[in-house]
């Protein structure tokens, strides 16, 4: 699909799907527009933000009916013609999308959020941001209205809305999986890897509660929302567990304040106070050229901790130094000899089919 300018969501549920190959294709267009349709409530300030930091001087705002009316007056008048990666972004950058895909290639990208949550989200901030104390969740229903995911979408079925969001989204992720949208992004696109500050966040003790009544009624008249919203689920977990695969889960994380969601992962070469595995096997990999023997002791704490990144270790060190992944792999054989358990007998062939190890 090279050169056409849009890379559809269904390329990406597709068995054959590669995540490296879309991000080379996305490299190799000299000019290419990042489309991010950020929908109400769903966390997308925060994404929004972390995609303004990487293209201050080539992104455009299009949240508003009259920045809408201003950005296709621009884009009329050549603003992006020029080689570069652009940003849209804004609650009504998806109806700028047509226009963008006949400029240049486009890569939309959007965030959809678990549905109840988002309307108690919606509620709450409407009393609290708003001051609107006097608004009923009867009332608030009323204006959100039903399966507002699906009206996003342009479909009235799931097949519908399915088929709308593989013609129109090259990637589609969920609020509650916001670290894993933000790193599979930061592959994607090339940005930069770092932590970012969570914008627009509102305090739990800030929600304000509505009768259960109230969540059984919603629940019954959105569950085309709900359908979508647990497909999309799933889908952005198995493209996050593809980028695990190919990138070494460079994460990029969200903080707020003292507080973060995760740390994010980078070499750390005090093996003491390193504990996450994927730092471990990054901070291994970086000392091997200089101290293998140092090095060896990361790629064994990484090992100690879960035995699946095995796979990661052994793919480093056959490129790097067959006879030291032989040596490494008989040794981890040999240590698990002592577990009598299902896993460890299975552990230890995949060793030994990974190094032709007898």
């Amino acid at each position: 699909m090279k050169g056409s300018g849009l890379v559809t969501f269904k390329s990406i549920l597709g068995k054959d799907f590669n995540l490296a190959d879309l991000r080379q294709e996305i490299a190799g267009q000299d000019r290419k527009i990042i489309a991010f349709c950020h929908i109400h409530k769903t966390g997308g300030t925060s994404l929004e933000h972390m995609l303004r930091e990487n293209f201050k001087e080539s992104s455009f705002r299009v949240s508003t009916e009259n920045e809408l009316s201003d950005f296709r007056s621009l884009v009329s008048s050549g603003a992006l013609s020029e080689n570069g990666t652009y940003l849209v972004s804004g609650h009504r950058a998806h109806l700028a999308v047509p226009l963008l895909k006949q400029t240049a290639p486009t890569y939309p990208v959007t965030i959809f959020r678990r549905p109840l949550a988002l309307f108690e989200s919606w509620f709450s901030f409407a009393h609290t941001r708003q001051g609107d104390t006097t608004l009923t969740a009867e009332k608030a229903f009323e204006q959100i209205g039903k399966n507002r995911t699906a009206r996003f979408l342009g479909g009235d079925t799931f097949e519908e809305c399915l088929s709308n969001a593989n013609r129109d989204y090259v990637f589609i992720g969920v609020t509650e999986r916001l670290n894993e949208m933000a790193a599979v992004l930061t592959y994607l696109f090339g940005l930069e890897q770092k932590d970012y500050q969570s914008k627009n966040v509102t305090p739990p003790g800030n929600y304000v509660e509505f009768d259960v009544s109230m969540i059984e009624e919603f629940l019954r008249a959105n569950e085309l929302d709900r359908l979508i919203y647990d497909y999309f689920d799933s889908v952005s977990s198995r493209v996050y567990r593809q980028y695990l695969k190919v990138s070494d889960a460079n994460a990029v994380t969200f903080s707020e304040g003292k507080h973060s969601f995760n740390k994010p992962i980078g070499p750390n070469f005090n093996l003491r106070e390193n504990n996450d595995k994927f730092s471990l096997l990054q901070t291994g990999k970086e000392l091997w050229s200089s101290d293998p023997e140092k090095g060896l002791k990361f790629f064994d704490k990484a090992f100690s901790k879960d035995w699946a990144i095995s796979k990661k270790i052994v793919e480093f060190l056959l490129e790097a130094d067959r006879d030291a992944a032989v040596a490494w792999t008989q040794q981890k054989i040999q240590e698990l000899e002592s577990d009598d358990s299902k896993r460890a007998r299975s552990v230890q062939n995949r060793l030994r089919k990974w190094t032709a190890v007898a």
